[in-house]
């Protein structure tokens, strides 16, 4: 968990990844793996940062999780720091696929150097399709 200023109780971000997910992860997955974000609801505001895979038998497994202030490249950086941690790079090799968060590509390029990038086209076409040409 991150606050800020440190020495503060002001909460800022909160990665949360279970060991049994890494064992998971680690023996089951695919190489490929899933970033998205949603926006939270109610009473606490923020973002939730969701990192998800595919299992053997083509189900999703989502593995780790961060809720964090916003949607910019820090908050990813700091997901994506902290999943490496967690999984560890292990000489495997890893995809990820995104629909192009604000910030994604940018913190990819910076934590996971020469790592492959997909974009999912069904949701970029529905992104584009709702706001139109920039």
């Amino acid at each position: 968990m991150k606050t800020e200023p440190e020495d503060s109780t002001f909460f800022l971000r909160l990665f949360m990844a279970l060991p049994i997910a890494k064992i998971g992860f680690m023996t089951g997955h695919r190489s490929f793996t899933g970033l998205d974000e949603g926006n939270l609801k109610g009473h606490f505001k923020g973002i939730l940062l969701s990192t998800i895979s595919r299992d053997v038998k083509n189900g999703v497994f989502p593995f780790a999780i961060c809720v964090c202030e916003s949607e910019n490249i820090h908050s990813w950086r700091w997901l994506l720091r902290l999943l490496k941690e967690f999984i560890g790079e292990e000489n495997k090799r890893y995809m990820f696929m995104s629909d192009r968060p604000k910030g994604i590509i940018g913190a990819l390029e910076l934590e996971w150097l020469g790592i492959n990038l997909r974009l999912c086209v069904r949701h970029i076409d529905a992104n584009f399709r709702r706001s139109g040409p920039q």
